[in-house]
């Protein structure tokens, strides 16, 4: 795999949002297994929240791959599939080997289904956010 400079401080964005999303509703369910769409107005999933918090969602249905996409677009991939592979490919970065399910597993984000929070899935952003720093620092990138 080629490494590729991200910003850490769009990952870092993503982490804050998820705790501020998390203090605002620290009852925010982030079911990952769910498509329907629940009292957020978007997708079960973290994309469908964080397109919330940066008001992507349009008045009409706003699903799966549109918010993971914007997510992946936000941080510069082409597209969902793009941003879990690189992530799937290296998983020192990501934390963990389950970044290909980032937007459909709760294990991606470490812990079990039950411990699946909008805090935990800020608190990850962050790690890989400091990762990806490092690792751009240790290539020559910062």
């Amino acid at each position: 795999m080629t490494y590729r400079k991200l910003d850490p401080e769009k990952m870092r964005v993503i982490g804050m949002t998820f705790l501020f999303l998390h203090e605002d509703m620290p009852e925010g369910e982030v079911n990952m297994m769910r498509t329907k769409f629940h009292p957020c107005g978007t997708v079960a999933c973290h994309a469908g929240w964080f397109a919330l918090a940066r008001g992507l969602k349009s008045t009409c249905e706003y699903g799966y791959s549109d918010s993971a996409s914007d997510m992946a677009k936000y941080l510069g991939f082409e597209d969902r599939a793009s941003l879990e592979k690189y992530f799937f490919e290296d998983e020192a970065l990501w934390g963990n080997p389950d970044a290909d399910g980032m937007f459909c597993f709760w294990a991606a984000f470490g812990g079990s289904r039950a411990e699946l929070t909008l805090e935990t899935i800020g608190l990850h952003g962050l790690q890989v956010a400091d990762r990806v720093e490092a690792e751009n620092e240790r290539r020559g990138l910062a």
